[in-house]
């Protein structure tokens, strides 16, 4: 039978091989020091370092049952292209697979993670080599457990080594790999990426080269009809399947462009992967984001101050260092339209870097959402909104509405002790900001003491002024190739200019904004719906006339 499937995944590999033995001499110690740290403790190429985690991993799930079977053996054989017999396997095993192996992150991701960190960084690649490596390692489990027809027990073991995996890489983008450096640089570490004990994997287990054309070796039938069965028989697992094959077609791990290369290489993982979307933003991302917001310069620098604050404390914590409490919760102060919850969200996935927080999502909310008609539903509504962002922020705005009230019937208080509650109960893993205008936002703190005492940080979000609204305008159009006339950016800029200057306390700022790009939008395409003949440069350009009767 064929086995094209099958090649596609040792295809997927050989692509990464081939970028390990093409860019291994790419970096230097300042640029790559984990792997200069690496490759002169180990004496070991990075291909023949990936080949190891790999057979290590493989390895890890066959030993789930207590044994390796000959089908796993031939996978094994099959796919890395090596001759190991079961009782050569049991030995390489005996002396590289160390006992805390399902909780260790292969040293093969520390070393992409710097390729990354260095490509990304200089501008020669534009997708992550780390996230393909984790493909390669989830699509090489899940056809390997599916030998044995996907017990649950190993299902469950590669779903927790591959979760183990994303919280590690989560460590590593966020604070780990500066603390990694930091204790290397001053001799604190002296088994740095001995994650597996690699002395005896080195260029001569590689003798036989890692070539498509080669001969299966071991590969009986009754194992290609089990791979058979899965590809074609297993229908939960046709998107993997799916996957499988275009990561071959779209994953192109350097080619013949370097990493020093003036030209931009084309890498690319498969975007839509579920590990991929999965895979929160680094730090750096989260806080360019951040920086590139209009306006917003009073929150931006306290925001960057405070993510400074919280790394340094790590750094303390790793070093034993005795540090007073700190509370991560919130107030935003501003009017509508500032931002609030576009930082927020920013905030959630940095945290999430850093392991404050184990899955850095947003649930936001508002009073009618916490707050219930009849006395005892309140705190059971709320406690499920509180659990749908355990692990994460939850954003409350309009917060100051859950005690403004003062009725006999109100129940708004409930909801504040409910989360109050839920804030002392769970300080690891648990975030609240809330929102909404200053002044009002004064009265809601000062309204019990537990929450002064909880929320002693403010952001203070300002209006935007004149120019800021018109950059936020020009940004929204930009973005579907819009631009205004000469004319028009007059007008706009000068409308700009009367609406700030004559603004309320309810002025909606960035909302205020969309709302007009939605009305200009609608008026550009009544004037060009009578057009005759209509040009790329009409559909593209917003003139005078769209910017009436708004």
């Amino acid at each position: 039978m064929e086995n094209n499937d099958l090649e596609n995944l040792r295809k997927l590999i050989q692509d990464i091989l081939d970028f390990a033995k093409t860019h291994s001499d790419t970096l230097d110690e300042d640029s790559a020091p984990l792997w200069y740290f690496a490759k002169g403790k180990f004496n070991i190429t990075l291909d023949a370092l990936l080949l190891n985690d790999i057979l290590c991993f493989l390895s890890f799930l066959g030993l789930s049952d207590g044994n390796i079977s000959s089908d796993e053996l031939n996978f094994i054989n099959y796919v890395l292209n090596f001759n190991f017999t079961k009782s050569d396997l049991e030995l390489y095993l005996k002396n590289n697979l160390i006992d805390d192996y399902s909780e260790s992150l292969p040293p093969s991701f520390f070393v992409f993670y710097e390729f990354d960190k260095f490509a990304l960084e200089n501008g020669k690649l534009t997708e992550s080599i780390v996230d393909s490596l984790f493909e390669v390692f989830n699509g090489i489990g899940h056809l390997f457990i599916a030998l044995d027809n996907e017990s649950s027990l190993e299902k469950n073991i590669l779903d927790s080594f591959l979760d183990n995996i994303k919280k590690q890489l989560a460590d590593l983008r966020g604070f780990q790999y500066e603390l990694m450096v930091l204790a290397l640089k001053n001799d604190l570490i002296d088994n740095m990426l001995d994650t597996n004990s690699i002395d005896g994997f080195s260029d001569s287990n590689l003798d036989t080269s890692f070539d498509s054309d080669l001969d299966n070796p071991q590969l009986d039938d009754s194992f290609l009809d089990k791979v058979d069965d899965f590809f074609f028989n297993n229908e939960s697992d046709d998107d993997f399947v799916s996957s499988v094959d275009s990561s071959n077609d779209d994953l192109n791990m350097g080619g013949d462009d370097s990493l020093d290369s003036d030209s931009q290489s084309n890498s690319s993982s498969p975007s839509d992967s579920d590990s991929q979307k999965d895979n929160k933003k680094s730090i750096q991302e989260s806080l360019d984001k951040l920086n590139k917001l209009v306006g917003l310069e009073a929150v931006k620098s306290d925001v960057n101050s405070l993510i400074n604050l919280i790394q340094i404390r790590k750094l303390r914590e790793q070093r034993g260092i005795k540090q007073p409490d700190m509370s991560l919760h919130l107030v935003f102060s501003g009017n509508p339209g500032t931002g609030k919850t576009t930082v927020a969200r920013l905030l959630s996935d940095i945290y999430c870097q850093l392991g404050l927080l184990s899955k850095g999502h947003l649930v936001e909310t508002d009073r009618s959402g916490l707050v219930a008609g009849y006395v005892g539903q309140t705190a059971i509504k709320t406690q499920e909104v509180i659990q749908e962002a355990m692990g994460g922020i939850l954003f409350i705005d309009e917060a100051y509405a859950l005690s403004s009230a003062k009725g006999e019937n109100d129940f708004g208080q409930e909801a504040i002790d409910t989360i109050l509650k839920a804030m002392e109960d769970n300080r690891d893993d648990f975030i609240v900001i809330v929102a909404g205008y200053p002044d009002l936002m004064d009265e809601f703190l000062h309204s019990n003491p537990g929450l002064e005492s909880r929320f002693n940080k403010h952001l203070y979000f300002e209006d935007y002024n004149p120019q800021e609204l018109f950059d936020i305008f020009v940004s929204m159009a930009s973005e579907t190739n819009l631009k205004l006339d000469e004319k028009a950016e007059e007008f706009l800029k000068g409308h700009f200019e009367d609406v700030y200057n004559s603004r309320d306390d309810n002025f909606a700022n960035g909302r205020y904004v969309r709302n007009i790009y939605e009305k200009v939008l609608s008026n550009q395409a009544n004037r060009l719906v009578g057009m005759e003949d209509i040009s790329d440069d009409d559909l593209n350009t917003l003139t005078l006339e769209d910017f009436k009767d708004f």
